[in-house]
């Protein structure tokens, strides 16, 4: 039996003693870190500034740009030094020996001895494990896995095909033949750590895989467990390297959240992490917040491992998005330079009179004696002395006084405004207007002119067109709209 020490001071003493042999303490400061350990009576300087594990007490790390852990030296300075290399999902696929600890291994080149290549299936899974020897121009085949729903189920070897029986966990506690015979028992504690395997006298019994702990890759170098995205440690039951999404899910209510390098928040029994990145079960909040993240970045709404799985995707995105934007760009161009192709008579001619004009088409319709009804609208395209054109619609109406005659009408309009810009245009005006017959002779039978005030601004419109009888308005209230506008010059 054994016992865990109470907290002292301000930094916090955790203390095992029992028969697991010499006492496992540690001690934390306020980000999580170790600071000392019975292995490391320094571990305070053991980190780099990312937070990362350089030195545990019994191994040297190191870690690439990408965060990714690169090298171990095993047993600290002067130790045999063991480094990893990963392809563009950031999955390891090769590992092999270092003659020296001094940076991260480029490629296998950098290896004195290549020890394994790993070819993995879509999910990222290792199906195949390779050595670095070469005969007749090929690596030799050491084993390869089984796997079904994410779960490692078999492993076929050249001593034959096994059979794994797992834990709730996905832990692998026995092995056994092809005709069911048992090879091989696992024990470990609850967080991976106090590792023993039992062997059978079968004589194809051997530990066929070196996934362990949940299914995971131990590495006999450092006793570390590969989880894809980071390192684990069953010896301190923490992560080599802090949570990469930082405090993204700490929630006040469970204060495990705020530490980053905690497994599962301590509950080893119940939860399980997939890539080192989510527990099993909340795997969906994780690959939501992957997605959003890539939505935003251009990605599309996809996970990593979708975006890795189908890398085309992606791309083609991006190159999608990016056609669409250059697309609508060639459009808005062709647009703007055909409407100041169309309007420069009209930007010419407001230019010239130090006015803003427009062309358009409108008509209006009334009747009454002092009380009555009137109703007029148009379209026009407008233009100002500072090279601004856009498309005015105007809309109104006297539902009641100063409406006097009856008469319709429609057609061609131009307009004159002393505004000094066309958004002056926009908004409600008073207008007062009369319209009429013209003389026989003319083309046209009707013509109206129309005066609409809005502040020290005023706009004469003249319409001529066609229609019917005659009538006069006063105090109409018009609404005019500027739904659309470009500078020319």
């Amino acid at each position: 039996s054994g016992a865990i020490s109470s907290t002292t001071g301000g930094a916090t003493t955790c203390s095992y003693s029992g028969n697991l042999g010499s006492d496992q303490w540690a001690t934390y400061n306020s980000q999580n870190r170790m600071t000392q350990t019975n292995q490391n009576v320094n571990q305070v300087n053991g980190y780099d500034p990312a937070g990362d594990v350089t030195y545990d007490g019994a191994n040297n790390y190191l870690y690439d740009g990408e965060g990714r852990l690169c090298a171990v030296q095993t047993g600290g300075n002067g130790g045999s030094a063991t480094g990893y290399l990963y392809n563009a999902d950031g999955t390891r696929v090769v590992k092999g020996s270092m003659s020296t600890f001094t940076g991260c291994p480029s490629s296998a080149s950098s290896f004195s001895a290549v020890q394994a290549q790993y070819l993995l299936d879509l999910s990222g899974d290792q199906v195949t494990e390779l050595n670095g020897t070469l005969t007749n121009g090929a690596y030799g085949w050491v084993h390869s896995n089984i796997w079904a729903a994410g779960t490692l189920d078999a492993t076929y070897d050249t001593k034959g095909l096994h059979f794994h029986l797992k834990d709730w966990l996905g832990t692998r506690r026995m092995q056994t033949s092809a005709a069911g015979g048992w090879e091989e028992e696992f024990q470990s504690l609850p967080f991976g750590d106090g590792f023993n395997k039992y062997q059978s006298s079968l004589p194809t019994a051997d530990d066929a895989t070196e996934h362990h702990f949940t299914g995971k890759e131990r590495d006999t170098e450092s006793g570390n467990d590969y989880f894809k995205y980071r390192y684990y440690a069953s010896s301190t039951g923490r992560w080599l390297s802090p949570d990469p999404s930082g405090l993204m899910y700490a929630n006040a209510a469970d204060p495990q959240s705020f530490n980053l390098y905690s497994y599962v928040g301590n509950e080893p029994l119940t939860r399980a992490d997939l890539l080192g990145l989510c527990w099993r079960g909340f795997n969906w909040a994780c690959n939501l917040y992957q997605r959003v993240r890539n939505w935003i970045g251009g990605d599309g709404f996809h996970t990593d491992d979708q975006n890795t799985l189908h890398p085309g995707r992606a791309t083609q995105k991006r190159i999608h998005q990016s056609y669409i934007k250059e697309t609508l760009g060639a459009v808005r161009d062709f647009v703007h330079m055909t409407v100041c192709t169309a309007a420069s008579p009209l930007t010419a001619t407001a230019q010239g009179l130090q006015t803003t004009t427009g062309v358009g088409v409108g008509g209006n319709a009334g009747v009454g004696f002092i009380l009555g009804v009137a109703v007029d609208g148009s379209v026009q395209a407008v233009a100002d002395q500072h090279g601004n054109v856009g498309l005015a619609i105007t809309v109104g109406g006297n539902p009641g006084y100063g409406v006097f005659g009856a008469g319709a009408m429609a057609g061609g309009q131009v307009s004159v405004s002393n505004a000094d810009s066309i958004d002056d245009l926009k908004g409600p005006t008073w207008d007062f207007g009369v319209s009429g017959a013209l003389p026989e002779p003319l083309p046209p039978n009707a013509a109206s002119l129309d005066v609409a005030v809005s502040g020290p601004n005023a706009t004469a419109t003249l319409t001529v067109g066609e229609g019917v009888g005659g009538k006069g308005a006063a105090l109409t209230g018009n609404y005019t709209f500027l739904p659309l506008s470009t500078n020319c010059r």
